[in-house]
């Protein structure tokens, strides 16, 4: 004689009883209630071997269906949860006042099993030309103002006109730090752009400014066509000298910087970088054996404290603190971005 205990499971879909029995030494059997109202608790004896097996196949049989049942719910539930975004506009909580026009940002990747190499990544048509940039500028404005950053990304504002990932990147992180909540609220007069031939090539670049001059982005001309150079944010900040050289300020952390100088190229309207400094340190837990480099073809080479205070000092002391006071001095103007 065998001793089965016994544990029942409700399934409304089976509308009945089901008592999985555990045996000891035996494999497990299935005993099946169409009784609501019926317990089955306790103990059970089989005296024959017979009906044990043939409880054991009905078990087997019924195990391998619940387990294809659970997976093709699984599979289904696996659909819908990766159906894309409905990528379409809303107003969300943006004024009546302004107006609202849906932007492609991007366009689906073709359904192919073919790896396709080139981006379905398409420029938003607010990149045309650059009162165009502007008047995307004004929107993402009205919106940070109306709802946050949420508001803007809900209703497709402003988006990268890039895929680059690390221009990208700062574009994000550009919008996202504009919005964070602070004891002053955005408004519309922080915002503002200048004009300004910074490579002397006879067409000015567009940059995008924040109160105090602080700038956002960069745009140049290349064929007739806008292109951004870079965007900026709290741990990417941008100096602009009075000569057109641009200078990005980056940082990791309190014991790591760097400084890197850059010119527009004439022949491509790209960014090059023309010398890199910083500071880093070795053991990045304690934070000692700091040290300064410089970069050059393209290894990190340790300098002194006095080589590096002497190039910073080529480029009027500059650090994050003096990098707004150094771009107003420059020359460029401040145009506020509404009249």
């Amino acid at each position: 004689m065998r001793t089965i205990s016994c544990i029942l499971a409700r399934n409304d879909h089976f509308h009945g009883w089901w008592c999985f029995c555990i045996l000891m030494r035996d494999p497990a059997t299935l005993i099946l209630s169409s009784d609501y109202n019926m317990l089955i608790a306790g103990q059970t004896i089989f005296n024959s071997s017979e009906v044990v097996m043939k409880h054991t196949r009905i078990l087997y049989k019924a195990t391998l269906i619940l387990l294809a049942f659970t997976v093709l719910l699984i599979s289904l539930a696996g659909c819908q949860t990766n159906q894309p975004e409905n990528s379409g506009q809303g107003v969300g909580s943006l004024p009546v006042s302004l107006e609202d026009g849906s932007t492609t940002i991007g366009q689906p990747l073709p359904t192919s099993t073919t790896y396709v190499d080139d981006h379905a990544f398409a420029a938003p048509d607010w990149f045309a030309d650059y009162p165009s940039i502007l008047g995307e500028y004004r929107r993402f404005v009205d919106y940070s103002i109306a709802g946050g950053y949420q508001n803007v990304r809900d209703n497709d504002v402003f988006g990268s006109p890039v895929d680059i990932s690390d221009l990208a990147e700062h574009w994000s992180n550009m919008e996202i730090e504009l919005n964070i909540p602070s004891s002053s609220p955005l408004t519309r007069s922080d915002f503002g752009y200048a004009l300004k031939d910074l490579n002397g090539d006879g067409t000015p670049e567009l940059i995008l400014l924040y109160k105090d001059y602080y700038v956002l982005a960069i745009f140049t001309t290349v064929e007739g066509s806008p292109k951004l150079l870079d965007a900026y944010w709290g741990k990417y900040v941008c100096v602009i000298f009075e000569s057109g050289l641009i200078c990005a300020l980056g940082t990791g952390g309190a014991f790591t910087w760097t400084i890197t100088t850059q010119e527009i190229s004439i022949e491509n309207g790209g960014l090059q970088d023309i010398e890199q400094y910083g500071h880093d340190r070795e053991d990045t837990i304690s934070g000692n054996s700091q040290y300064y480099y410089r970069i050059i073809d393209g290894e990190r080479c340790h300098i002194s404290e006095a080589e590096y205070l002497d190039f910073t000092a080529r480029l009027q002391n500059v650090d994050f603190n003096t990098a707004k006071d150094i771009t107003r001095d420059s020359g460029i103007t401040f145009i506020p971005l509404f009249d």
